[in-house]
Formats: C-alpha cells, sequence, structure tokens
C-alpha cells in the first residue's frame, strides 16, 4: 500500500505556522504583563483557549483547500455551537454567527462534594485543601489528608475580578489582526475578539471574592476552570500545586503546550520521574509564562509495578506468531489544533488501514475518549490498556502517551512508527529508539519498505533505560503520598 499521502503532507509547515501564533500570543502576554496583576493576565489565563481558536481556524481552512487530507464526513452543514466555536461550517462560509453560539460553562459541582464541603463548615480553623479535577485517586488523598488533621474542600467554579480586562483585550486585538492578516485567515479579526470577549463572560465578575482554601491541589492546568481557580489563587498568594497526568508523557515532549499549560499558574509540579526536572532545563518550549514551578518527581504506581531492573525485553524474533495489539490515538474531528498536535482525521484514517494491511489480525485498543468512530480492524477492545495489555504479545504505537508509558515498562516488544506529530524531546528520542523498533514512516515509500524496516529489526536487543527516568522514581512510595508530602511541606 502507498502511504504518500502521509509523506507529502505537510506537517512540518503546519507545525512551523502553528509556533507562528503562538509567538504572536506570547507578545501579546507580555504587553499585557504591563497593565495588569501578572496573575490575572487573561492572555495567560486562556492561553490553551486562544491557540486552539486561532491555530484551529488556521488547519481547518488548509484541510478544506486540500481535498488528499479533507474528511467529507467531517460538519460541514451546521455551525458549530460550543468551543472553539469556529467550524468547518464558518470556515466553508466565511459566516459567523456569534450571537448563537452557546458560552455557558458546562461544569457543576455534584452532590456529594457539596456535602463533604458543608461538613467542612464546621473544621474552619483547620487548613482547607482545595481539591480540583485531580489525575489520581481523589479518595486516597481526601482519606490522608482529614487523617493529617486537613480539611478537604472541593471548590465550585470560581469567576474572576479582572478590572483591566478591556485594555488588556484592546491589546490582544492587535495580536489577533497580526495573526488573521499574516495568515489570511477567512475569519474578521472583529469578530474573533466579540467571540473571545463572550466567551470569557461567564467567567469574570466585578466581585473580587476571597478565597477560603489555603492550598489548591489540581490535575492538568489546560482545564479551563482549574486554570481560573489556579489564576485566582495565585493573584491572592495561595500556592498550587499540579500534577502531571499520562503515567510520564508530559515532559517526554517539547512542546508549547506543556509550557503555557501543564507548567503555567503551578508553583509545585509534581511529575514523573527525574528525567523530567532535567527536559525542563534544556526545552525550548517547556517553561511557564511565569517562574517556573519547583518540580517534584514521583512514580506512576503502574508502571512501578509492572518494571524491574533486572528485566529482559523480548525481541520480536522470540515470537513465531505473536498477537499483536495497535493503540493509537483518537480522532479529533473539528477540535484540531497546533502545534505537534495531531494530524488531519483523514489522514490518520489512512494511516490506520496501513497498519491493517500489515497487521490485519492485530488487536485494535481503543482510545478511551473514541465515542464515534470508523476503523477497518475486526478484533476491538474498549477496555482500559492497563487491563488488557497482557492480551498481547507485540505493542504497536504512533503516539507517545499514557498507555506507551504502560507499554514500555513491560518486558514485551514494542514497534513505534513516527508519524512526526509530536516534538519529542532531544533527550528521550534515543531513549525510545533503544527500548522499541522504531520506523520513520515519513521516510517509507510504501508499506512494503515499512515492513522490511521491521524485519530488519527482528532480533535487535531491546533495552528500557526509559521508564527510570520517566515514569518511576527511586522509592515506593505512592504518588497519592507525595502530594501529601509536598502539602506538609508548604504549611509546615
Amino acid at each position: 500500500m502507498n502511504i504518500s499521502k502521509i509523506r507529502s503532507y505537510q506537517i512540518e509547515k503546519e507545525h512551523e505556522d502553528c509556533l507562528k501564533i503562538y509567538a504572536n500570543l506570547l507578545c501579546a502576554f507580555h504587553k499585557c504583563d504591563q497593565i495588569e496583576s501578572r496573575y490575572l493576565n487573561i492572555v495567560a489565563i486562556f492561553f490553551p483557549q486562544l491557540i486552539k481558536l486561532l491555530t484551529g481556524i488556521l488547519l481547518k481552512r488548509n484541510e478544506l483547500s486540500n481535498s488528499y487530507i479533507f474528511d467529507s464526513n467531517l460538519q460541514l452543514h451546521n455551525p458549530l455551537q460550543n468551543f472553539p466555536y469556529i467550524g468547518y461550517y464558518e470556515i466553508l462560509n466565511q459566516s459567523l454567527n456569534i450571537s448563537e453560539k452557546n458560552y455557558s460553562p458546562d461544569y457543576i459541582l455534584n452532590k456529594k462534594y457539596r456535602l463533604l464541603n458543608y461538613i467542612g463548615n464546621f473544621f474552619l480553623r483547620k487548613p482547607k485543601i482545595a481539591l480540583y479535577d485531580l489525575s489520581c485517586d481523589t479518595k486516597y488523598i481526601t482519606k490522608r489528608l482529614i487523617y493529617k488533621g486537613y480539611c478537604p474542600y472541593f471548590p465550585s467554579v470560581e469567576k474572576l475580578c479582572i478590572p483591566n480586562f478591556y485594555e488588556q483585550l484592546d491589546l490582544l486585538e492587535e495580536s489577533f489582526d497580526e495573526t488573521v492578516q499574516q495568515f489570511d485567515l477567512p475569519i474578521k479579526t472583529c469578530d474573533i475578539v466579540q467571540l473571545f470577549d463572550k466567551f470569557c463572560s461567564p467567567y469574570l465578575s466585578n466581585n473580587n471574592k476571597s478565597i477560603i482554601f489555603d492550598v489548591l491541589i489540581t490535575g492538568t492546568l489546560q482545564n479551563l476552570e482549574a486554570r481560573i481557580l489556579a489564576a485566582k489563587a495565585r493573584s491572592q498568594d495561595i500556592p498550587v500545586i499540579s500534577l502531571s497526568h499520562g503515567d510520564g508523557d508530559q515532559l517526554v515532549v517539547d512542546e508549547p503546550r506543556t509550557g503555557y499549560g501543564e507548567l503555567t499558574y503551578s508553583n509545585i509540579y509534581i511529575g514523573y520521574g527525574e528525567g523530567g526536572k532535567k527536559n525542563i532545563q534544556n526545552s525550548k518550549y517547556l517553561h511557564s509564562l511565569f517562574e517556573e514551578p519547583y518540580f517534584v518527581p514521583a512514580n506512576s504506581d503502574v508502571c512501578q509495578q509492572l518494571y524491574s531492573h533486572s528485566q529482559r525485553i523480548k525481541s520480536l524474533s522470540e515470537y513465531n506468531d505473536p498477537t499483536y495489539m495497535y493503540v493509537p490515538t483518537k480522532y479529533v474531528d473539528y477540535l484540531r489544533y497546533g502545534p505537534y498536535h495531531s494530524m488531519p482525521d483523514k489522514l490518520y484514517y489512512e494511516w490506520q488501514k496501513t497498519i491493517y494491511a500489515m497487521f490485519p489480525d492485530a488487536i485494535y485498543k481503543k482510545h478511551p475518549k473514541l465515542f464515534c468512530y470508523d476503523t477497518p480492524f475486526k478484533k476491538i477492545i474498549n477496555d482500559n490498556f492497563k487491563t488488557c495489555y497482557e492480551n498481547a504479545d507485540v505493542f504497536l504505537f504512533d503516539v507517545i502517551a499514557t498507555a506507551f508509558n504502560v507499554a514500555a515498562a513491560t518486558d514485551k516488544p514494542i514497534i513505534y512508527f513516527n508519524l512526526g506529530v509530536r516534538n519529542l524531546h532531544p533527550e528521550v528520542i534515543p531513549l525510545i529508539k533503544e527500548r522499541c523498533i522504531w520506523v520513520d514512516v515519513r521516510d517509507n515509500k510504501s508499506s512494503r519498505f515499512i515492513q522490511l524496516q521491521i524485519h530488519s529489526q527482528r532480533d535487535k536487543t531491546l533495552r528500557n533505560n526509559y521508564t527510570r527516568q520517566f515514569c518511576i522514581i527511586d522509592s515506593d512510595q505512592k504518588r497519592e503520598d507525595a502530594v501529601i508530602t509536598v502539602v506538609d511541606s508548604i504549611l509546615s
């Protein structure tokens, strides 16, 4: 099967263009930093949404103008009501009905957490530790906090008082206009400004309400509600602890979204393994918009259980008739943005057909966030990868994410297909290459060439120096207990 479409797709050019949009937003951030309390900088607060909005317009426009990467099944005939609001319909028709969009936040604090907060009000003399959208065992952390004499608190969505919001918006408008003109985007600057204003409105208030907790612990700071909580906390000198997710994948790539998204607004960042700290120091994009957070290494509990320092990774040639498991990422539809995020769905589907042609009996491990999908594979598993990895002898990956980190900790061989989508950190690439059979897809002319490259590495000695650096530490401490230790250090 020919893979010329993937080879001719100019993904490097798209990365380059998206990085220019990122640079424009950085300039706007620095301008806004001159007129507002730094943690209430609207570019910093809404950076993940701004990059998704602007690069999304560019990438959708590119897809619509290139038939070989455009999926005709995408939503063309109806306006996009929810964020990012500007879909294929709006770009195709160069029409944007701003008044009909949905700008309401959809987060509702559940009854259990409201009850716990009510009970917590009887313990006002104890330090309150706010927990929001954690990427670990919240129940365990809650119990440990109570045992240590703290009061767990589950905040609802906060609103921000930003006195100079519209002065900052004027500066941001200049950045919007520069991006629109630079890339000849089909949406007017004034429409983007009005859209962004309405999007921000539900999160703004004229009342500068004081925070009632002493420490905020949160999961990903790309979550807007978590980010607003963190911005409000930092503006009131409340420390913020953020937790990495993915069992190790956040700092193995050198990408802007980790810097502006995961690290910004965090005082203390709890990562995986010791290698992340070095990667932050030797990176181009792994930097907070403000001061750098203090990095705390911790374990991936599942990788710690799977990994053994003395284990030998099996080679591909040790299996006569191996069971393969293909673990793809999800299709993104209208949510595509950049840089270093995804390729067009149509191309990714074509690539999956190539994988199927080479491994027709492979198990297809469906991505947990993939609801509507199409695949040529016949054997499909919906389970969490952590519960089904033993069903396979050999893993097939084309993205570095949670499942890859778990697979790398086992003694099973991995075939990694590099599609050029992610920007792997230079320190990480050699470790992945020695752990996997590495195939550069864009350097190959056809699936036949790919198969020959795999075959030539059947006897390769595979080594795992990846897990020890980016997934685990030299301690048996549970990840959740590392969180408690950090809280103790702050409040002691």
